[in-house]
């Protein structure tokens, strides 16, 4: 079934598909896209740049220094990503309504991953955030399992890119619905709501794609 597009921001990039086969530059450089790390469960945030280097430096001055992204050791992460795969299959997952699991295929090994992810809702399209390099095994639409609230169901991902500002407005509408900053990696001020104009201040640290998700939440 394919995603409701309630308001202009989803339906403008509805039909927006990056192709199955990248351009070289973007590939990961094993050349592999099912190879990937211990990036996205509860305590990370899913706009993980796809580099070391883009995660040491701070974003914040960027959007007039009120955000700044940042995120947890990667020890931690494989820890949590550890935790949280077998969590959101038990009963328990049930009621975590901010995490999802992502069970597929790498395109080219055909071996098997499970990705825990933050869960976004933007126009009522579910969406997943992410710069790691596993992203570019939905170029072009691909089958995945997904597990969200403890329901399991077949559904199909696809990769879209998005400019600056239109990352800007999906990550504010995620907030705007549920989504959190915290998870997400984003800092604020204490009390302040970043814009979508603030938050596509913050360039492609934040995120230069979405992998958009047909199943209704």
């Amino acid at each position: 079934m394919p995603p409701r597009l309630a308001t202009p921001i989803a339906s403008k990039f509805a039909n927006r598909v990056i192709a199955a086969d990248p351009p070289a530059s973007r590939r990961s450089r094993r050349g592999d896209h099912s190879r990937m790390r211990a990036d996205n469960c509860t305590l990370v945030r899913s706009t993980d740049p796809a580099t070391r280097s883009e995660r040491s430096e701070p974003h914040g001055k960027k959007a007039g220094q009120r955000l700044a992204l940042a995120t947890p050791p990667p020890a931690l992460l494989k820890v949590m990503n550890v935790v949280m795969r077998p969590l959101l299959s038990s009963r328990l997952g049930t009621r975590i309504t901010g995490v999802m699991l992502l069970d597929f295929a790498g395109r080219r090994s055909g071996r098997r991953f499970r990705v825990p992810v933050n869960f976004h809702l933007v126009d009522g399209v579910p969406m997943a955030f992410t710069l790691a390099a596993w992203r570019y095994n939905f170029a072009g639409g691909a089958p995945v399992t997904l597990t969200h609230r403890g329901r399991v169901q077949k559904t199909r991902g696809t990769l879209v890119s998005v400019t600056p500002d239109e990352m800007g407005q999906v990550v504010r509408k995620s907030l705007d619905t549920g989504g959190s900053a915290q998870r997400m990696g984003i800092r604020t001020v204490r009390g302040h709501e970043p814009t979508a104009a603030e938050l596509a201040a913050l360039g492609p640290a934040l995120g230069t794609s979405v992998i958009r998700l047909d199943f209704e939440p």
